[in-house]
């Protein structure tokens, strides 16, 4: 089957298309100025239209036979993939609040895929979804929820596409014993950098929290931090909510630590000495997030770095090792490095989503056809 993978990032919308039986794309690319400079719809249409002048996918808008969308945030109510119906959009719909400046361009996108390629199922794949399996006592604050309405707050991960593929990878790389669960740390490196405990395939510990920026820090994004700093801020500063959120987002993280814009990947594998200071409080972090995944699955089999930076592994996996309880014996390497692109994992589950979907998508093909 032909596949159109689309990933929405601020303001692009990055793409690729894999051709049937493919696990690298024909073509991708990214669309940028979204809604600032290019509508949604027109933004689809330039990508459908490529190769208009004689290049391989001249007829890519007749080749595209399904289309896979990146959603970050779905919430409890969507513990798997799935098929984009009217019923699943309206159930997107009230989630709303869990991404509000994400999930309405989901839902443009979603309707321009309807109208741009009628007939063809779209796949909404959830990083969230992986996570909705979390034990209670991983996922639960402790904090008075009856306050708030619908609130919603509770710990997820922010990269379950990746740790689901790497961990994966990672049980089939090990020789188990018949009825022994595989235990894998999962270290996901990307700007906002993630680690996951999973034990027999599901998770069992997320560094990830009720939004992104708890955990580890990322490039520009501070990780966890007390809660009181915040009130602070607000008290003394009279900053508001988007002073706040500029400030732990943009503002701070790597950034802060080494007073430039700089990459995750720049950080672990520099010497400079302007960013010593930062490598050693991301690495640090890293050591203790991993301890914590060790203790939530009582050791570790195998550590798996994915991410766009998941070659940053090749370094940072020794340095974890001797840091490690030993495993096996002391000359044996105890971590790999998963590189297969966001997109290629989305691609390469298509079809088995689409199997398992297959009778809600074809009781719900007349009203697809007709758009949501």
């Amino acid at each position: 089957m032909n596949r159109l993978v689309l990933k929405l990032e601020p303001n692009i919308l990055a793409y690729g298309f894999f051709p049937a039986g493919k696990e690298t794309p024909a073509f991708e690319g990214r669309m940028e100025g979204i809604r600032t400079d290019l509508s949604m719809g027109s933004a689809l249409d330039q990508i459908l239209s490529r190769g208009e002048n004689g290049d391989y996918v001249s007829a890519s808008r007749l080749l595209v036979e399904s289309v896979a969308l990146h959603v970050v945030a779905g919430g409890i109510s969507f513990p798997s993939h799935a098929v984009a119906t009217p019923a699943v959009i309206e159930n997107l719909k009230a989630q709303v609040p869990l991404a509000p400046m994400h999930l309405p361009l989901v839902l443009e996108l979603i309707e321009s895929c309807f109208w741009h390629l009628p007939g063809r199922p779209v796949v909404l794949f959830f990083e969230t979804a992986f996570f909705t399996k979390l034990p209670a006592c991983e996922y639960l604050y402790a904090i008075n929820t009856d306050a708030f309405t619908d609130s919603g707050i509770r710990r997820f991960g922010y990269h379950g596409l990746f740790h689901e593929a790497a961990g994966r990878a990672a049980e089939r790389s090990l020789e188990k014993q018949a009825g022994l669960s595989a235990r894998i740390v999962s270290i996901c490196l990307e700007p906002h950098p993630e680690i996951a405990a999973v034990k027999g395939g599901r998770p069992v510990m997320v560094s990830g929290g009720a939004t992104p920026l708890e955990g580890l820090p990322g490039q520009t994004s501070c990780g966890e931090i007390d809660s009181g700093v915040l009130l602070t801020l607000a008290r003394k500063e009279q900053w508001g909510p988007e002073q706040l959120n500029r400030l732990l987002a943009e503002q701070s993280g790597m950034r802060a630590l080494a007073g430039r814009p700089v990459t995750i990947e720049e950080v672990l594998l520099s010497d400079d000495a302007d960013l010593l200071l930062a490598k050693q409080v991301l690495e640090y972090r890293i050591l203790l997030r991993t301890g914590m995944a060790l203790a939530a699955m009582d050791g570790y089999d195998r550590i798996v770095f994915s991410g766009c930076y998941a070659a940053s592994g090749r370094l940072l996996g020794p340095w974890l090792q001797e840091k490690l309880p030993s495993i096996g014996t002391s000359n044996q390497s105890v971590w790999q490095c998963y590189e297969t692109p966001l997109m290629q994992i989305m691609a390469e589950q298509m079809d088995r989503v689409l199997l398992d979907h297959s009778k809600t998508y074809r009781h719900s093909h007349a009203s697809i056809l007709a758009g949501p």
